[in-house]
């Protein structure tokens, strides 16, 4: 952001206040980021206390933020050093902002590790491990760990496993431990976190149980229950009151709020059980004759009462039906599952550490914790900073967190760990409004234990609130804040959304006269059944279940595409505000996005519609690889070349284009010999491979000769892609197998192409980070993905990306992102509640509540603690969805909607009507935390808005509009839409496109204009020549012009000079252990022989080894120095250095032609590595055809490559390429020579060529350098 911006005086109190730390409450679009670079520049080039940019840190969540914030600092201090270019200290910022610390954490904790590993005794040599190789390593340590519990059979184990995995496998147990070890290392000491996780179940009294932190939630949220239900009956009574006769009705009324109410006033649990056990309910009054009340009015009110001993008696059952004896017995009986649990997992942690270290990995969580140990030790005391941290302290002026409302505990400690006291100097900034990464144990309490303590006035621990949004326009602000007055409170989500947390507009857009813009946020409820039999719309439910609910999702779809096609319209559309071309223009496709709670089940039939419908649109789901079909061919492959005897990977792979056979022909084969003789697909089909060899055998059976010689084609192909597993790296087979089944080329003649080739190099690329893993071999990779498939680690798959396409993506992917248009869809989906249904619940703050199970009596049994949990975990999921829906809502920057679908819409809308108090400004306290879905809030909030009025009257529901809520003026508008409206609409646009088409099919009867028929024509009917030159790339690299050349050679003579993969120096070579000892770093060791790993470079690897130490060495120096100076440098590995011959180098230097070089060298007149592109006449790439034309004579071609060497001489130049090719042990060194001279003579050619063009100088001499024999080579 520009210096001579205007900043707001909020704004600039953030970039000025200095000394103290400031916690920056920053809304969404309020220019967080801009006012934290301009926070940083402003330090930097403070006049009375510069400081230099690397002695500031600044932490941010993603690489890609930290990235973006490095280009707008580094691109600031440019602007500064423009207008101050005699500055010397902004000169020294221009250059020391290259090393700032502006990172991640996981990118700081790794630089402390990097810097300090010596403090906790940890390998230097540590790698960060793939996500996948962790699976598999958790796997093998679970199940060593578990192979050990069941030969040692403790009746405790037992029990457990019995309790938590009744199954035929231990799948749920092995998710339990995993799932308490993710909680465990969400904590400083994952080892004291899971101790305390105990405490709950080693009370012997309800004194000491309920002095627990879960016990104190519990009866604050129980009171809480009360006090909202006897505020219920206020409601009721006013409704008698008003209604006039119905005393009947308030006398039992009144009686049973008292009681209520005084429930609710019980400060501890034992007082609320006896006094909610106490209330008693009485009979529904008769009406007498006389009595003139509305039936109506009377059921109304007995509804809202039934609710209300339906919710006490929840209360009874689920918290207090025990007495105190009972509860503590049930407590202990869990306890005795929980403490295996416990046991287990910390057996699993500790193998597992143990395991990494082994062989040396770490994981992300790894990093922060062993960092917090190299920052922070523990004492009785509490946690105190190292002295390591105390050089942190002294070296960062200040420490500034981005998206701090996202931090966990052990971040926390780290940072401020590094963090000064006098004055303090930690500067946060976040939205915890915006805190939608629960999911992975993201803390906001953090964020708001200092918002709720910090001062707005001068302080040493400030807060500033951002409120103004330079993004959206007033009408969304308007309606955003409408719903989330009523939405967002304390109680529920830890955050009360009034005056200080509301948005306000901070941007004036230009006024647009001529065409629509922006306007209301628009409401669309589809009513779901409004069913018509002969709808001719794309989707019709039928009575299966499943399809119904994908039938809900399509004509939801269906509706939001009418909306877009509506402002997408080129006369009546929506017009939006271009901020690069500085004008209002029409809304596009790229101006939309339609954003999901979870794109999983939607994205897909949300996409065809949109596409049935002329829509171009696209999603990014973040998944989809595995399930692409080239993928699960390749891996399907994979797994037969592991293991052929795998029926259903056998039988896709046949399928497939790699085997050519139809489903027919696998039918005929399996069907040949009965299952108890072969077992296996492949047993079958090589024994009819077998069987009908012999055209004789076959005579009576048609076809089955030829399909056998297939079958042996299939399996000779499958035998030989098994054997080179054996010796060929994974990413080299894959590489083989593609080219040599012709699948690479097959798919892209598939539609899609561009797609499906991406995602197969996506899958070379994996294959190539596995080899750099601590697995190796295609079982491995094999078993790799199919953890990765087990526990959801998908990626996303590879798309063509278009211009102008409708973006469909989840909420959490939109985060920090913003649109013209949005649309929040899906809003009936309801809430994920898997979490707090499970058998065992785990909670950061209050650890681990279960079912108290009896192995004796065989019961189970829930426990307070786990109603108290579920309860707790409940709301603070219902504080996350809400959390997300303002992240939701906050994208669109001109235009709002908000789209829904509902069975039975009117009723629940009537529902949602009476529920709703309409007086009051927020939602109860029940309705927020009793939904169970976004619409459920968006409906009961949007209700009292006067836009519902319309509603109100279509029901019949005579309620009179009263409340704040009713006069605020935020621009809404509710539409009621239903199945047979779209329909028809649809209909419309179906006739006109066919009448568009019609039109373009019979343009020469329409068209009168004989120039553009001609032009169209001219156009279509174009045609491409065959000729020659048609057939011939435009480019070509200088060594697929030595493989023409040596294809030709053989095609011609007979005489094969290609090079085999294999020629290239000797794999087997070992350097000497004097040598070893020579260049290796002081403290590595050597093994002995049979320790020591087999070589698993390749030889084209060790030939780009040897080209690099070429290109790399001075000659003229130490060549052993410089090896360990490489190595030192990490520009080469141990691995690479035992695979190096250095004799190979000091016989060169001794050669003439190695003495040349190094006189070149010293003179300064030896060059290498040297690139070119050259235009080389078509015709001499097909100098033998006789029918090129004069136009095709004068075309070119580019010729590109790499010069190795060549030295300047004084009369002329000398050209050197240096060979690693392998003389085969059957050849003499002169036939080697010649060989040599042969395949290499066309690339020398083209070498020579460009530096004569290059230099303007005569090359006389040409020479290659052959390794492996050590002889030059004159060309």
């Amino acid at each position: 952001m520009a210096d001579n911006m205007t900043w707001t005086s909020e704004q600039k109190q953030v970039i000025d206040l200095r000394d103290r730390s400031l916690l920056v409450s920053a809304a969404a679009g309020s220019g967080k980021t801009a006012v934290l670079v301009q926070r940083i520049i402003e330090r930097i080039c403070d006049e009375s206390h510069p400081v230099d940019i690397d002695r500031l840190l600044v932490v941010t969540f993603t690489n890609a933020a930290a990235g973006e914030m490095r280009e707008r600092v580094q691109a600031a201090i440019a602007k500064r050093v423009e207008e101050n270019p005699d500055n010397a200290h902004l000169r020294r910022q221009e250059v020391l902002a290259g090393h700032a610390h502006i990172t991640t954490i996981d990118s700081f904790c790794l630089s402390v590790l990097r810097e300090h590993f010596q403090e906790i005794e940890l390998d230097p040599g540590f790698r960060i491990a793939d996500e996948g190789e962790l699976k598999l390593l958790q796997a093998d340590v679970l199940e060593a760990l578990l192979e050990e519990e069941y030969e040692q059979a403790s009746e405790s184990f037992i029990h457990f496993m019995e309790a938590y995995a009744p199954g035929k496998d231990d799948e749920r147990a092995v998710q339990l431990i995993l799932q308490l070890y993710g909680f465990a290392v969400a904590n400083p000491r994952p080892e004291d976190w899971l101790n305390h996780c105990l405490e709950s179940y080693g009370a012997e009294s309800m004194e000491t149980l309920e002095k627990q932190p879960w016990m104190c939630t519990m009866t604050e949220q129980l009171r809480t229950i009360l006090s909202e239900t006897a505020a219920l009956y206020k409601r009721m009574i006013a409704v008698c009151k008003d209604e006039g006769g119905m005393e009947s009705y308030e006398s039992v009324l009144l009686s049973e709020q008292q009681m209520i109410e005084y429930a609710s006033e019980a400060s501890k649990y034992d007082e609320l059980r006896e006094r909610v056990n106490l209330i008693r309910f009485g009979s529904k009054p008769r009406k007498k004759k006389t009595d003139s009340f509305s039936e109506d009015k009377a059921k109304r009110v007995w509804d809202m009462r039934e609710q209300a001993k339906k919710q006490i008696k929840s209360l009874s059952e689920d918290y207090f039906a025990d007495d105190d004896e009972r509860l503590l017995q049930k407590q202990h009986l869990a306890g005795v599952q929980v403490k295996e649990l416990v046991r287990l997992t910390h057996a699993f942690l500790l193998r597992y550490s143990a395991a990494k270290r082994k062989k040396n990995l770490v994981d992300f969580g790894d990093l922060e914790h062993l960092a917090l140990n190299v920052l922070s030790e523990k004492t009785p005391d509490g946690e105190k900073p190292t002295l390591v941290a105390a050089q942190y302290r002294e070296s960062f002026e200040e420490i500034m967190i981005d998206e701090y409302q996202d931090s966990n505990y052990v971040q926390e400690l780290i940072l401020t760990s590094i963090s000064r006291t006098d004055p303090p100097n930690l500067f946060m900034v976040g939205d915890v409004k915006q805190s939608i990464y629960r999911f992975r144990l993201a803390r906001p309490e953090l964020f708001m234990e200092k918002y709720e303590t910090y001062t707005k006035e001068e302080s040493t621990h400030q807060k500033i609130e951002l409120h103004q949004n330079f993004r959206s326009r007033k009408s969304v602000l308007d309606s955003v804040n409408f719903f989330f007055y009523q939405l967002m409170h304390k109680a529920v989500g830890n955050v009360e959304y009034d005056k200080d947390a509301a948005l306000y507009p901070g941007l004036v857009y230009e006024p647009c006269d001529t065409h629509p813009t922006g306007g209301a946020t628009e409401l669309m409820l589809l009513d779901l059944e409004d069913v018509t039999e002969d709808s001719d719309d794309v989707v019709k439910p039928d009575n299966d279940d499943t399809q119904a609910v994908y039938s809900s999702r399509e004509w939801e779809a269906a509706m939001i595409a009418e909306k877009i096609r509506e402002i997408t319209d080129p006369e009546s559309g929506l017009y939006i505000w271009d901020k690069e071309q500085k004008t209002y223009r029409l809304t596009e496709y790229r101006d939309i996005a339609i954003l999901l709670r979870t794109v999983s089940g939607w994205a897909e039939e949300l996409i065809s519609v949109l596409l049935s419908k002329g829509i171009s649109a696209s999603a990014d789901t973040g998944s989809g690889y595995f399930s692409a079909l080239e993928v699960q061919t390749i891996l399907n492959l994979l797994e037969i070349i592991d293991n052929p005897l795998q029926d259903i990977p056998l039988a896709a792979v046949m399928h497939s284009p790699i085997g050519h056979f139809s489903s027919e022909e696998l039918a005929v084969i399996r069907a040949e010999e009965p299952p108890s003789q072969c077992k296996h697909l492949y047993d079958a089909a090589t024994s009819f491979a077998q069987k009908y060899s012999d055209p004789a055998d076959a005579k009576n059976k048609e076809g089955c000769h030829e399909l056998a010689g297939r079958l042996r084609t299939f399996f000779n192909q499958l035998e030989t892609y098994r054997r080179k597993s054996r010796y060929l790296l994974l990413r080299e087979l894959l590489v083989y197998v593609l080219e040599d089944s012709g699948y690479y080329e097959f798919i892209s003649a598939m539609p899609g192409a561009a797609t499906r080739k991406a995602n197969l190099d996506m899958l070379l690329e994996r294959a190539g980070a596995f080899e750099k893993t601590s697995y190796q071999g295609v079982f491995q990779f094999v078993r790799y993905i199919n953890r990765l498939k087990k526990y959801s680690v998908d990626y996303a798959s590879a798309q063509e990306l278009a211009q102008n396409q409708v973006r469909v993506m989840s909420i959490h992917k939109s985060k920090g992102l913003e649109f013209p248009v949005c649309f929040v869809a899906g809003l009936g989906k309801s809430f994920n509640k898997q979490d707090v249904n499970a058998s065992m619940l785990f909670s950061v703050d209050y650890g681990i509540a279960t079912d108290a199970i009896d192995p004796t009596l065989r019961t189970k049994e829930s426990t307070v603690m786990k109603q108290a949990m579920r309860s707790q975990l409940m709301i603070e999921n219902l504080g996350e969805e809400l959390r997300v829906l303002y992240v939701a809502m906050t994208r669109a920057r001109e235009k709002l909607y908000l789209t829904g679908a509902k069975d039975h819409l009117f009723d629940y809308l009537e529902k949602k009507i009476h529920e709703t108090d309409k007086t009051a400004r927020e939602l109860s306290y029940s309705q927020l935390t009793m939904a169970g879905s976004f619409l459920d809030w968006i409906t009961a909030a949007a209700c009292k808005h006067k836009s519902f009025k319309a509603i109100y009257e279509q029901l019949g529901i005579n309620v009179p509009f009263d409340g704040v809520c009713y006069k605020d003026e935020s621009p809404l508008s509710v539409f009621l839409v239903t199945k047979s409206s779209l329909s028809m609409q649809t209909s419309l646009w179906r006739a006109e496109e066919a009448m568009k088409r019609t039109a373009l099919e019979n343009w020469k009867k329409e068209t009168t204009d004989e120039t553009s028929k001609n032009l169209i024509e001219s156009r279509f009917l174009v045609r491409y020549d065959d000729s020659p030159l048609s057939k011939l790339q435009a480019a070509f690299t200088v060594s697929e012009l030595k493989t023409r050349h040596e294809e030709e050679a053989f095609a011609a003579s007979g005489s094969d000079i290609r090079e085999p993969a294999a020629q290239l120096i000797k794999q087997e070579t070992e350097v000497s252990e004097h040598e070893m000892q020579e260049t290796l770093l002081p403290d590595e060791e050597l093994l002995p022989e049979f320790l020591q790993q087999k070589d698993k470079m390749s030889g084209a690897a060790r030939g780009t080894l040897y080209h690099w130490l070429f290109e790399h060495f001075d000659f003229t120096g130490d060549l052993r120095a410089q090896l360990s100076s490489f190595m030192q440098q990490e520009l080469i590995s141990t691995e690479e250095r035992k695979r190096i011959r250095i004799a190979d180098f000091d016989y060169f230097v001794q050669t003439p032609l190695g003495k040349k070089v190094k006189q070149a060298q010293e003179d300064g007149t030896y060059h290498r590595e040297m690139p070119f592109i050259l235009g080389v006449p078509a015709k001499e790439m097909i100098e033998n055809d006789k029918n090129l034309s004069e136009k095709d004579e004068n075309e070119y071609v580019s010729v590109q490559g790499v010069i190795d060497a060549w030295i300047d001489g004084e009369d002329y130049i000398t050209l050197i390429d240096f060979k690693t090719d392998r003389k085969p042990e059957d050849m003499t060194d002169e036939e080697f020579k010649e060989l040599l001279k042969k395949r290499y003579i066309v690339q020398l050619s083209y070498y020579k060529r460009a530096l004569m063009q290059m230099t303007k100088r005569p090359v006389k001499e040409a020479c290659i350098y052959a390794v492996s024999i050590g002889q030059t080579i004159f060309c």
